[in-house]
Parts: C-alpha cells; sequence; structure tokens
C-alpha cells in the first residue's frame, strides 16, 4: 500500500488500525457513521419539533439579513404563510412595531431594534405589535446571541403579556379609584370634623365652668383619636397599593422633632410616667428627609410606649448620630419603655395588620392594630426597618436607622434666633461647661456675665441663663426668659411657679435640650399669641357654613375681620374688586373649584398669596396644589397652630 496513505490511515485511525482487515474496519466505521448522523438526525428533527411547536413567538435574525428563521407561532399571529411571505413586504419584525412609550422602537440610522436589550439585558423590555386580527398585543422581549463559523446570530423570544398588562391596568385602576374613594371619604369625615376640633378649641378659650372644660377635654380626645385612625387607615391603604411616596425636605433635627416629640410629655406626667428625650448635639442641623413619614413613626412608637407603662414607669426617646462623613449622616431613632414588654412568641406578630399582642389591651386601649404595621412599611420605604428588642414584664425598644444626605439650608438655631440677646451667668460648675460649649458648638453668639452684673439685665427682653434657682429672685430676671439648669428637685419646684423658666434638670445626659429651651424662649418672646393681632384684609373661600363661622370665629382671635364667599366665582369677583392681603381657598366647591378659581385669579395679574384649604388626603396633595400655583396649604381640621403660622409667615 502506499506509505503516504499508510501514515494518513495512522494519523487519522492510530497505530493499532489493522490494514489487514480494511474491509471489516470501513464496514465498521461506515456503521458508526450512520449511527451519528442518525442520532444527529434525531436530536435536528426534535430540535425542529420543539422551535415549530413553541407556544412563544420564536426566530433568529442576522444583524444584515433580518429576520432568518421564525416558528409557527409567529406566522399564524401576524398572519403569514411563511418567510417569504413575510419578506415580500418587510424585512425587519421591527417594522411591524407599534411605538409607544415604554416600548421597544424600530430600528433606524442610529441604532438598530435590539440595542436597548443588548445595553441593558436586566431591564424588562416590551415591543408592541398588532396580530392578524388588528388587536394591539405586548410582548416581553428576550434575546439571545450566538456564535456561529461565520459570525453569529440573534435568537428572539415574544411573550405574549397582554393579558397580564391589561389586568395590570384593571388593578390599577381600581387602586385609583379606590384612592379617590378613600380621599372622598377622609373628606366627609374632616369637614364635619374641622368644626367639631375648631368650635371645641374656641370654647375652651372662653369662660366655662370646670365640668364644661372636662367635657370639652374629652370631646376633644375623642377628635384627635378619631382622625388617628382615619390617618392610619389612609395611610395602611396607600401602602398596601404602593402609592406612597416620600417627600424630601431640608429639616432641623433639633426644631422639627423635638417640638413634636415634647408633645408627649404632658400625656406621660399626667400618667406619672418618667419623659426623656436626648438628641445627639453631634447631629447636622440641616438634614434632607421626610418629615412627616419619621414623625409618624415616632408618634406610634411613642403613643405605645405611653400607652403599656405603669404609673412609675420611664419612656426614654433617643436621636443618636451613628456615623458622619461630608455628605451623609447616619442616624439611629429610638423609643424604650419599661412597660409591659411583649412575649417572644408575639413578636412574631406584632408587625402584622390588625394584630396586637394582647387583646385585652386593645380592649382597654383602643386602637386599630395597625400602627406598627404602618411604622414597619415607612421604614422600608427609606430603606430602613423597625426592629424591637423586648423583655416580658421589663419593657421594649423600637428603634430603626436612616441614612440622610447633608443640606446647605440655613435652619441653623444661630440663624434661627436672629441677632436675640443670649447671656450665660458665670458659675463654677460642670454645667456651666457643657453649656458653654454647647453654645459654642452651634454658632450662637453669647455673653458671658457676673453675678453682680445680672441686675443690668432687668430692663432687657433677653434670654438668660442661670445654674441656681436661688439667683432668680434676688437677681430680679422677671422681666426677662430664663434657662434654668439645675438638677435639684426643689429647682424643678421653684421653675413650675415662673412661665418666663424653661427648667433642665438633666443637662449632663440630655445637653441638646437647652438647643429647644432657646429656641422655645425666642419663640415666646417673638411671637407670644396673647393678644396677638395682624392687620390683614382676608379673603375666604367656603362653600360650608360651618366652616365660614369656624374661620370667622378664628380669625376674629387675631383681630382680622374677613371677607367670604361662598363659591369659587365669587371669590373671583370679589378678589378682583378689592385689595386682600390674603386668601384662604377652600378647593372642592361648587361652580368653580378653587384651583380653577387660583389659576384664573393668577392669570389677571393677582399676586395676594393664596393658601389651599382642604379636607383631601391624596397622596401628594401638598405638592400637586403648590404645582398647580397655589401658595400654601391647610389641611382640614384646621388646628389653631397651623391657622396662626400661616397668618403668621403673610403678615
Amino acid at each position: 500500500m502506499n506509505r503516504l496513505l499508510e501514515e494518513q490511515i495512522e494519523q487519522v485511525y492510530g497505530k493499532e488500525f489493522d490494514l489487514s482487515n480494511i474491509d471489516e474496519n470501513i464496514e465498521l466505521l461506515i456503521s458508526k457513521i450512520n449511527t451519528t448522523y442518525n442520532n444527529f438526525e434525531y436530536k435536528v428533527k426534535q430540535n425542529n419539533v420543539l422551535f415549530e411547536e413553541e407556544e412563544n413567538i420564536v426566530f433568529t435574525i442576522g444583524m444584515q439579513a433580518g429576520v432568518l428563521r421564525a416558528n409557527k407561532k409567529f406566522f399564524k399571529t401576524f398572519g403569514f404563510e411563511d418567510l417569504s411571505d413575510f419578506k415580500k413586504d418587510y424585512s425587519c419584525i421591527c417594522e411591524l412595531f407599534i411605538e409607544e412609550e415604554g416600548y421597544l422602537k424600530e430600528t433606524n440610522n442610529k441604532s438598530h431594534w435590539t440595542d436597548p436589550i443588548t445595553k441593558n439585558p436586566d431591564h424588562r423590555h416590551k415591543a408592541l405589535l398588532r396580530d392578524a386580527t388588528g388587536k394591539k398585543k405586548s410582548y416581553a422581549v428576550f434575546l439571545k446571541e450566538v456564535s456561529i463559523e461565520n459570525g453569529s446570530l440573534k435568537i428572539c423570544t415574544f411573550t405574549d403579556i397582554t393579558e397580564l398588562e391589561e389586568a395590570m391596568q384593571v388593578s390599577k385602576k381600581s387602586e385609583e379609584i379606590k384612592a379617590v374613594f378613600m380621599a372622598n371619604m377622609s373628606h366627609e369625615i374632616r369637614t364635619p370634623m374641622n368644626g367639631i376640633v375648631g368650635f371645641t378649641n374656641l370654647l375652651l378659650g372662653t369662660e366655662v365652668s370646670e365640668q364644661q372644660k372636662e367635657f370639652l377635654d374629652l370631646i376633644n380626645e375623642s377628635s384627635t383619636t378619631l382622625s388617628k385612625i382615619v390617618d392610619d387607615i389612609l395611610d395602611f391603604s396607600k401602602i398596601e397599593s404602593g402609592s406612597l411616596e416620600l417627600n424630601f425636605e431640608n429639616i432641623n433635627v433639633f426644631t422639627d422633632f423635638y417640638s413634636v416629640i415634647s408633645l408627649f410629655k404632658r400625656e406621660a406626667l399626667e400618667s406619672n410616667i418618667s419623659y426623656r428625650v436626648d438628641i445627639d448635639p453631634d447631629i447636622s442641623e440641616s438634614l434632607m428627609m421626610d418629615k412627616n413619614r419619621i414623625v409618624k413613626v415616632l408618634n406610634n412608637l411613642i403613643s405605645n410606649a405611653i400607652k403599656f407603662t405603669p404609673e412609675g414607669g420611664e419612656v426614654f426617646i433617643a436621636i443618636q448620630l451613628l456615623k458622619s462623613t461630608k455628605n451623609d449622616q447616619l442616624i439611629s431613632f429610638s423609643v424604650t419603655d419599661t412597660g409591659i414588654g411583649i412575649s417572644q412568641k408575639d413578636l412574631e406578630d406584632i408587625f402584622k395588620a390588625f394584630i396586637q399582642a394582647d387583646s385585652s389591651f386593645s380592649k382597654k386601649f383602643g386602637g386599630t392594630g395597625l400602627g406598627l404595621s404602618i411604622s414597619r412599611s415607612l421604614c422600608q420605604l427609606m430603606h430602613s426597618d423597625l426592629s424591637v428588642k423586648s423583655i416580658l414584664g421589663k419593657g421594649s425598644t423600637f428603634s430603626f436607622e436612616i441614612n440622610f444626605k447633608r443640606s446647605t439650608a440655613e435652619n441653623k438655631l444661630s440663624t434661627l434666633i436672629n441677632k436675640q440677646a443670649i447671656y450665660l451667668v458665670e458659675h463654677k460648675s460642670r454645667d456651666y461647661i457643657n453649656a458653654r460649649y454647647q453654645l459654642e458648638h452651634f454658632g450662637i453668639n453669647f455673653i458671658k456675665i457676673a453675678e453682680n452684673e445680672v441686675v443690668t439685665l432687668n430692663r432687657h427682653n433677653s434670654i438668660v441663663i442661670l445654674f441656681n434657682y436661688k439667683e432668680y429672685l434676688s437677681l430680679r430676671l422677671e422681666h426677662n426668659f430664663v434657662v434654668l439648669i439645675d438638677d435639684r428637685e426643689e429647682a424643678g419646684v421653684f421653675a413650675k411657679k415662673f412661665d418666663n423658666i424653661y427648667h433642665i434638670n438633666s443637662f449632663i445626659e440630655f445637653p441638646s435640650e437647652l438647643y429647644s429651651a432657646i429656641l422655645d424662649l425666642n419663640h415666646t418672646l417673638h411671637t407670644n399669641r396673647k393678644n396677638t393681632s395682624f392687620d390683614l384684609h382676608v379673603l375666604v373661600a367656603e362653600d360650608s357654613r360651618l366652616n365660614r363661622v369656624l374661620l370667622d370665629e378664628m380669625l376674629q382671635e387675631y383681630d382680622i375681620k374677613a371677607d367670604f364667599a361662598n363659591d369659587g366665582d365669587k371669590a373671583v369677583d370679589m378678589a378682583l374688586k378689592n385689595s386682600y392681603d390674603l386668601i384662604l381657598m377652600d378647593i372642592n366647591m361648587p361652580n368653580l373649584n378653587g384651583v380653577e378659581a387660583n389659576k384664573i385669579l393668577k392669570a389677571k395679574g393677582v399676586r395676594t398669596p393664596i393658601v389651599a384649604v382642604t379636607a383631601n388626603a391624596l397622596r401628594g396633595d401638598r405638592e400637586r396644589l403648590v404645582n398647580l400655583g397655589l401658595d400654601d396649604y391647610l389641611s382640614k381640621p384646621i388646628s389653631v397652630d397651623s391657622l396662626y403660622n400661616v397668618l403668621l409667615k403673610y403678615s
């Protein structure tokens, strides 16, 4: 045999290949080839069956040649006999696309229709096409690139998600209807509640007997409870529908949180519960956060802590700085009580909606059982979680941590007090050293004076920081506002006798309380509401007679005689004919609503501040109304504080 042939055979089949039995080996080789071919043919047929019978649309494309191959589902769905029938009119599947927002676009000279999928494979991509019957169909699009001998091709799968999207639209519509219903229900509840709360507060400001005052306080308490229940139901509804959104604004933790948290102090003291608040003085004075959501969580936690802590117990609220960088601060919020505690078994269920750890306490104290569920959901919305540590019979600690962005806004104490004269009376004590450090730390200008110099302040409207309660009378400070830092029990008893003393009894533990004391006294100095009057000409647009009477009474408290319009048309007419300093505009009025009335007035050049007054509770209501051109927002029931702040702002 030719030596060259022998070498080739040896190279292909190995040295053991027996040339003497070549016929047998050739037959064996042919048999192997046939077996391999049959197996290959079977797999090809199997793959063809899988490809053709696939219930999703499957096709392959080349970058230049367009659609190379497609399955039966492709042709049946879009009404083509075969690939050649498709290619009579089209070269690319994208020519069938209906271009709408959120769906893939047709290939153009800048990009191929598959480019968005290639660039962002983890995103859910969709295509919108018409089927053979002309109906719009929505497809989830999947793409896989496969390397072949002469390059590559792409395998495309279109999965019909039309029914799913239609169901989602129905669900979305249902949620919108539900949200509108909840808002309307809230409006219907809040409108009469506005009258109840408002007139109750007005009555409390008049001469009433002790029994009448007790009844009015109970009405107020019931109204507040009802408001909280309505708010809980609305928040829960928004959380369930995924429509709750965060509204970030610049917040000063010391001013915006301390005042809210301190509202519970009276309730705790009435129950003989020690109530302490500690805000870390190293926390930045300007942080970006959703104040209302955090306050909602804290209110729920503090309310529960007081509710389930017996007389003689303690509630401690701490806001601590955990980590600080140039741009961020990680802050911990915790509420600790020495109350009844929670068993390990009940800890698993306390965050579930409508469930309370002990039904007997639910009957005793009331509540919807939504507070902790809502609080945890709000924490999760802010990329945190609400955790709890508890020992049955000893108490509980609820806490959460949130990372906040720093803000450059100027809402610092040094700016807020606006050159208010502050005097620090020298004293040989640790409290004096700490107070001086705190004032310097917050950038507050103050004057150090000796005890013998204090008498000269008698004719000044100043804030004086003292460390010995006995010095108050001898130094004749009755015409000044005093921060008394003295932890003796008799100092606390003494301070209660005077309205102009702010007593701090645990300064070493809670140095940030000095911040709140200065801010509170400064606010009292400049905005004392007793006998306050505003020189304002106000127009009130309100269709409810009850609310007109209420607002009239509330405004008269500040010597304001208002004009009234009972619908939007009259409000526009009166605002154009008269000059007003402020317009309180109800949003839901007949004939012409508040938004449209505001639009007309702004278009006609009226520059009077227009404040929206509404009982609605739709998400983003405040932002929506401000974006529509209204200058500010008052929510019903209108509180004395919120109305006062609006009048102060625009006076």
